[in-house]
Parts: structure tokens; C-alpha cells; sequence
């Protein structure tokens, strides 16, 4: 039995759309603290200055966290194929290198004072020229991370002795391929819930 050429029903759909699965949302914790993040407004930019003063001063906040606060450098690279030197920090640093990317981590009593909290951060960026496309990326001289082997090349794969493999067909045809940016519409988007238990154990959905 194959399911290759066949429509296959998801099983997990139905009771999600129903409204009768479970969300992060619909887990509780006692006393929970929830986390917004600040993104950058800017495709690249230095950060020059970050004002949180008037946003720690509003009740309910717990903590307000920036790259300066994080005893913790960035996450390793699952492949260790990619270039050490792109690995991006948990909250931006001196740079904001796309639009999204998380500045500010506000830590609050409630989702609405924390997203209250954010509207007081004031973040002072110097723009930077912009790298819109991978083609235009390959051959730029605005650079998103210092000290990379090769540019803005995250990574280079090729297959040993692939050349001379088609050196020795008769006939060797070329296609440009371009792999679209998907855009994906979940009905939870990116969230998480994490609580320490007794047992030493921290529990994360």
C-alpha cells in the first residue's frame, strides 16, 4: 500500500475546527506571567537606544528583558553546515536584521499590559541600507552579519564529483528554479506554555 498520488483525509482537523481541541490558550496555570514581544519595525537598522523606564513603571509589569539582560548567547545551529557567524541572538542586539525580528521581551500579569507596555518602549534605530532579495544579496556589499566566510551565503552543498558527471553526458539540460515564499494562515500562530512543576521538571506546550 502506497499513499504516493492519493488524497489523504488529516484526522486532526475536524475537532480543531469545531473549537474542540486544545489551544495553548485554553491551558491554565496558576498565577501565569505572559510574555509580548517588540519586533523591529525596520528591515536593518543599528540600535542605537532602547527607553523602557515608562513602560516598567505600569502595574502589573514583572520584568522587562532586552539582549543587554541575557546572561545567554544564541542558540547553536541545528545544521552545522550554516555559517557560525549568522547564528542570530534570542533578542536583537546592536542590529535589527528584518522586520519582526524580537527587540524587547515584556513580562506581565496579563497578555493586555504587557501589549500596553510595549506602546511605552521607545527604540531609536539608524536605518541601514537593505538586502530585498536573494540574487541581489549574493553580489551586495551590505553585509546582515560581520565576519561571515562568505558574504551573505549561509551555505554552500554541493555533491562530490558532480561536475564531472555531467561533463560525461552527451546531452545536459539547465533550469532556474525559484522556491516561492509560502505564506501560511494557522489558525493558533507561533505561541508556547511552560510551567515548573514539583517534580523539577519544566512542562512545555
Amino acid at each position: 500500500m502506497t499513499l504516493r498520488g492519493t488524497s489523504t483525509r488529516r484526522r486532526e482537523d475536524a475537532p480543531l475546527l469545531r473549537g474542540e481541541g486544545t489551544f495553548v490558550a485554553d491551558i491554565k496555570f496558576d498565577n501565569p506571567a505572559y510574555v509580548h514581544y517588540l519586533t523591529s519595525t525596520m528591515a536593518h537598522a543599528k540600535v542605537l537606544s532602547i527607553e523602557t523606564s515608562a513602560a516598567r513603571s505600569i502595574p502589573g509589569i514583572v520584568d522587562i528583558i532586552t539582549n543587554a539582560d541575557l546572561d545567554i548567547g544564541p542558540y547553536p545551529s541545528a545544521n552545522p553546515l550554516f555559517d557560525e557567524a549568522m547564528i542570530r541572538p534570542l533578542l536583537a542586539d546592536d542590529r535589527v536584521r528584518f522586520v519582526g525580528e524580537p527587540v524587547v521581551a515584556i513580562v506581565a500579569d496579563s497578555p493586555s499590559i504587557a501589549v500596553d507596555a510595549a506602546e511605552l518602549i521607545e527604540i531609536d534605530y539608524e536605518s541601514l541600507d537593505v538586502v530585498v532579495n536573494i540574487e541581489a544579496a549574493l553580489e551586495s556589499e551590505v553585509l546582515l552579519f560581520e565576519g561571515t566566510s562568505e558574504g551573505n551565503v549561509v551555505c554552500r552543498m554541493e555533491a562530490e564529483g558532480l561536475h564531472a558527471d555531467f561533463d560525461a553526458c552527451e546531452v545536459v539540460t539547465e533550469v532556474r528554479t525559484v522556491n516561492n515564499r509560502l505564506a501560511p494562515a494557522p489558525i493558533e500562530t507561533r505561541v508556547a506554555a511552560a510551567e515548573w512543576t514539583s517534580d523539577g521538571r519544566l512542562h512545555c506546550f
